[in-house]
């Protein structure tokens, strides 16, 4: 069972890029560019605290920003589960062309964003994640802080009391997945497992 002091329990929160973070939290991505793995596969969204960034937006990218922006970086509705881990060759300029194309991942240029991201990178990843949402709000004030480059539950009674609620809800299955059909959501990740395939 996860609960609180279960390295699985909602409890660290991951800052991601605006358009990731919009793109998730809407329902068109269902990935992310990492190197590594974690040990808590649950955690928490929130934007990053500057809407600055190294990486080059794609049109598209750009698009969804002013959409579905402006972003509230002092609050999330938002917590992921991360459902799998999968290598990929991210030096691979036709393997994001073809991402880009089949709209899997296309927030971002093919040449500032993921080729750049992972460059000098050992370990290539793409985190796919299943998003739900709150039915209530986590705020910077109240609920959680900075922990280095992640976010923190608080450890008071009010904040810990959220974190237990999220904990409950997952487990009986009460959260209000933002995609909500299972099956497609993993026909999108079988998809993305198909190109990865074919690009090795």
């Amino acid at each position: 069972m996860v609960g609180y002091g279960s390295r699985e329990n909602f409890e660290v929160g991951r800052p991601f890029e605006d358009a990731n973070y919009l793109a998730l939290r809407e329902g068109l991505q269902i990935v992310i560019c990492q190197k590594q793995e974690l040990s808590n596969n649950h955690i928490f969204m929130t934007p990053k605290a500057s809407e600055k960034t190294k990486f080059i937006p794609s049109k598209e990218g750009k698009k969804v920003v002013e959409k579905y922006g402006p972003i509230n970086r002092e609050n999330t509705e938002h917590v992921s589960v991360i459902e799998d881990y999968l290598s990929i060759p991210g030096k691979d300029r036709k393997f994001w062309k073809e991402m880009k194309e089949e709209k899997i991942f296309y927030m971002w240029a093919i040449e500032g964003g993921p080729r750049k991201f992972f460059e000098g990178a050992n370990k290539m990843l793409l985190w796919v994640l299943r998003v739900y949402e709150l039915p209530f709000t986590l705020t910077k004030e109240e609920d959680y802080g900075a922990l280095g480059r992640t976010y923190k539950i608080f450890e008071d009674k009010g904040s810990l009391e959220k974190l237990v609620k999220i904990i409950n809800l997952y487990e009986s299955d009460e959260l209000d997945a933002v995609i909500e059909s299972n099956e497609e959501f993993y026909e999108r990740k079988k998809k993305i497992k198909e190109i990865i395939d074919k690009h090795r």
